[in-house]
């Protein structure tokens, strides 16, 4: 694995200015079900579908706010950006996503009630109500004292609330060079830190081997949604690991982090 001098973790998520929802937003006595699906704007960055029962929209990215109205499901709703609020479980995967969706009269819709997601590339916006993006992570590797076999996986950050790990290992046992990341799991809905038990249970990273395999933890914002704050470490057979963070390529660094945080 080709490595250089990138540190283990990164600045906060880039964050740009978007229009706030209309004041007095958070007052709206009662729900409004809007009885056709909302028109399409031009100036939409991507769409996302609505299902189940319907889609509420708020005027701040959490549950406690107001609602403005709800979109009826089977509608594809144009989208303008989204920012970061209330952790939210995804619907259909289960997993947990921060991200909420801004719709073009200002309401927010989050990301884990509707299918569709922003384009590669498209940043965190300012909201009323947000939170601050992800700011810095640490790994710790330590042998799991629950059975043989295993590490367990502890991340603690600054604004972290999701946290995808990751091991860099071949799948062959033959072919001991081929390596990839393959991606251990993903956590968001315990308190930190964000523990996770990886037992070895692949020929090419069994207990006893001699291969020392470099872990990720990655601070997602939701599934398939990875940022740029990681951290690696060098996991060893004993289960212990390396002091010191291991810093990556370029290509290598954005395949762990988007491994980390694929969506199921």
């Amino acid at each position: 694995m080709a490595v250089a001098g990138l540190a283990g973790t990164a600045a906060v998520v880039p964050m740009t200015q978007l229009k706030w929802a209309a004041e007095g937003a958070t007052a709206a006595a009662g729900t409004t079900t809007t009885t056709a699906c909302p028109a399409t704007t031009t100036d939409a960055a991507f769409t996302a579908v609505t299902y189940g029962s319907g889609v509420h929209a708020r005027s701040e990215p959490r549950r406690d706010q107001g609602i403005l109205y709800t979109i009826p499901p089977g509608c594809v709703v144009g989208l303008t950006g989204y920012c970061l609020g209330e952790r939210i479980a995804d619907s259909t995967s289960q997993t947990p996503d921060i991200r909420w969706f801004t719709l073009a009269d200002g309401g927010l819709i989050a990301s884990g009630v509707v299918h569709g997601n922003p384009p590669t590339g498209l940043e965190p916006s300012r909201c009323r109500g947000d939170r601050p993006g992800p700011a810095a992570i640490a790994l710790a590797i330590a042998p799991d004292v629950t059975g043989p076999g295993g590490w367990r996986l502890s991340a603690t950050g600054t604004h972290v609330e999701i946290v995808g790990f990751a091991a860099y290992y071949a799948d062959d046992p033959a072919l001991p060079t081929e390596r990839r990341w393959h991606q251990i799991g993903m956590t968001g809905l315990a308190a930190p830190p964000f523990d996770l038990v990886w037992k070895l249970d692949r020929l090419s990273v069994q207990p006893g081997s001699t291969a020392e395999i470099p872990v990720a933890a990655v601070a997602c914002l939701g599934g398939g949604a990875p940022t740029d704050v990681l951290d690696v470490r060098v996991a060893r057979p004993d289960g212990s690991s390396t002091v010191e963070s291991l810093p990556l390529a370029a290509d290598q660094r954005l395949a762990a982090r988007r491994t980390a945080c694929l969506y199921p």
